[in-house]
């Protein structure tokens, strides 16, 4: 809605049916795992209202201070005690999927491609791209899927959507910074 062309979210009719919905991711925004308020920030980003300043910048800290010393974050860290329905245990390295969102949430959120947190997140990105397919790899919270299957690829195509627009994101100068 907050991206839609237009002025579509600000249109009298839309922006009172928008505010029930920042209320209500709000009212969750503190006791959501962290992957959950990273999507709550972005919305904020798009959407007035959805955080307070306090609240927007808790979870912009919270996200920090889940980036490892490498750059990336592992969405096993993202999404607190989850545990897999086949009582595997969730993969613990970094992955494309939680790095290229949290790089590119950051960047939504007002950080620009240039600040040292999300630097590191978009170099760790390039690092890490498979250069035969071309993907970032991520694999499921919720069980363990053999990766060449079709479902097994949806959290990698998901990572490389994320973060092709982490790597594209226009920093505060409207460039985009990674070559």
């Amino acid at each position: 809605i907050g991206s839609a062309p237009g002025g579509y979210a600000s249109t009298p009719a839309i922006a009172e049916r928008v505010k029930p919905l920042a209320t209500y991711l709000r009212g969750g925004a503190e006791k959501e795992d962290l992957l959950n308020r990273a999507m709550i920030l972005w919305a904020s980003s798009k959407i007035p209202g959805v955080l307070t300043p306090e609240l927007r910048q808790r979870i912009v800290d919270d996200l920090v201070a889940k980036q490892q010393s490498d750059g990336g974050w592992a969405t096993a860290s993202l999404v607190g005690g989850w545990k897999r329905h086949d009582s595997t245990p969730l993969d613990m390295r970094n992955d494309g999927y939680a790095t290229g969102l949290v790089t590119f949430v950051l960047q939504q959120a007002g950080q620009s491609a240039g600040d040292p947190i999300v630097a590191r997140g978009r170099a760790w990105l390039v690092q890490h791209q498979d250069r035969a397919t071309g993907m970032w790899t991520a694999t499921s919270v919720n069980k363990e899927r053999d990766p060449a299957s079709d479902i097994g690829k949806f959290m990698s195509d998901a990572a490389t959507s994320y973060a092709v627009l982490a790597l594209s994101a226009p920093d505060a100068h409207g460039s985009n910074s990674a070559r």
